[in-house]
């Protein structure tokens, strides 16, 4: 079971009695980059914090993977990076027994801030499950082969939003759930190609002899930030969906047909039926 953890951006996976939560980016340090624009606020590590505590403590996850952009600063770590992310991490670890992180874009040189028995993950992904198998990686690069045989795809990378304008021109931004059909055998085609293995036009045999994989019909649920304090994408605002990333930028996905929810489970509509009101 897949679904989200209303009303929080954070998604909760269980199979067998053991639960996964499943949150993605942080962006710990963003206040520094605010600060050189002029924007003075306090540090928000310990809010996020607080809130993903609370979270866990009334889940109770047995896993949590955090799948990118934990960090903010590229390429260097700033001196609040190396302060609150250290700490951040052990004051997690106490609360959740196996704690993973899958690296983002904005994750370059991340490993000296984790503390010991936190896991840092292939950027390519992890598959998650036996039966209704789920891949999670960050967005910004191509998911490994194994994840094909998931079910489920599920990034971060894009902070997607919906903008809501009223009659007088006041408008308001939420964010909001992507969920997308996603095409398989084309996604299939790339990774193999990425592999530098030719499939002939028969991706599923390639698949089966080389790998192993059943091929599942694919969803793309794209993850809402957990700092919510970020910018990101404007899901109803024309064109701006080709920047999502590799998946999005091919033709894996159809975004026109993308599903959009807010956080509290508020079904929007399609993006094809939103583009143009904002």
């Amino acid at each position: 079971m897949l679904r989200p953890f209303v009303p929080w951006p954070a998604l909760l996976y269980e199979e067998r009695g053991e639960k996964t939560l499943i949150i993605g980016d942080l962006h710990l340090g963003y206040e520094m980059a605010l600060a050189k624009e002029g924007i003075n606020i306090p540090s928000q590590t310990f809010r996020l914090e607080k809130r993903l505590l609370e979270i866990i403590r009334e889940i109770k996850p047995e896993r949590l993977i955090m799948i990118g952009d934990v960090k903010h600063s590229i390429p260097n770590i700033s001196l609040q990076e190396w302060t609150d992310i250290p700490k951040f991490f052990e004051d997690v670890k106490a609360e959740v027994d196996v704690v993973d992180v899958v690296p983002g874009n904005h994750d370059g040189d991340l490993e000296p801030l984790l503390p010991r028995g936190i896991n840092l993950r292939d950027a390519r992904g992890v598959l998650l499950g036996e039966e209704n198998k789920v891949g999670v990686f960050h967005g910004h690069t191509w998911p490994s082969h194994e994840l094909l045989a998931a079910r489920y795809l599920v990034t971060a990378h894009n902070h997607p939003m919906v903008q809501f304008r009223d009659p007088s021109g006041f408008r308001i931004v939420k964010q909001t759930w992507v969920k997308a059909p996603c095409d398989e055998k084309a996604l299939a085609r790339k990774i193999l190609e990425k592999l530098h293995i030719r499939d002939e036009g028969n991706e599923l045999r390639v698949l089966h002899e080389r790998f192993g994989i059943k091929l599942e019909k694919m969803t793309l649920i794209i993850m809402p930030a957990f700092n919510d304090i970020l910018g990101g994408v404007i899901v109803n605002r024309i064109g701006i969906m080709r920047h999502i990333g590799p998946l999005g930028r091919s033709d894996v996905t159809d975004m026109n047909e993308a599903e959009i929810y807010l956080l509290d489970g508020t079904y929007i509509g399609l993006v094809k039926n939103l583009r143009g009101h904002p």
